[in-house]
């Protein structure tokens, strides 16, 4: 008996032991890639990407220091990427060691920041005679007819 008790106590140690977690290391897209490469990735340059960062930044501040949170900067790249590519969740979450559930949300909450900006940026026209002059200037520019945004 005091064999499988001594086994027990064994087993009990090994199962509760605290094995060190692996956190892996993230790609920094700023660094990794040129202007040009990062343009052609994301669509957008670094300094439209760094000045969407700071007018979102706030939003984007984790409540703690646990377990590693993605920075602001991080947040939006992993959803630029999404967008750009229109890859599955789970290949964008592997270049930044992210599970596919994590990005989900992370997607949506910059979908969701990202929305809040357009006042700041899309502006349709208020009045006939602004749509007219709208829809001549884009006829004249690429041939649409009738366009009033895009």
């Amino acid at each position: 008996m005091s064999s499988s008790s001594s086994d027990e106590e064994i087993f009990d140690l090994v199962v509760n032991i605290n094995r060190p977690r692996l956190l892996r290391r993230r790609t920094d897209f700023m660094t990794l890639y040129s202007e040009e490469e990062f343009q052609e990735r994301l669509r957008l340059t670094k300094a439209i990407v760094n000045d969407l960062v700071s007018r979102i930044r706030n939003d984007l501040l984790p409540n703690t220091q646990r377990s590693c949170p993605l920075t602001p900067t991080e947040q939006v790249l992993l959803s630029l990427q999404f967008y750009a590519t229109g890859s599955f969740q789970i290949f964008v979450g592997d270049d930044l060691g992210v599970h596919k559930s994590m990005v989900c949300k992370i997607i949506k909450k910059i979908s969701t920041l990202i929305a809040r900006l357009r006042p700041q940026h899309i502006c349709m026209p208020s009045s006939a005679q602004e749509s007219i002059s709208v829809k001549r200037d884009f006829y004249k520019m690429r041939g649409f007819p009738n366009v009033i945004g895009c």
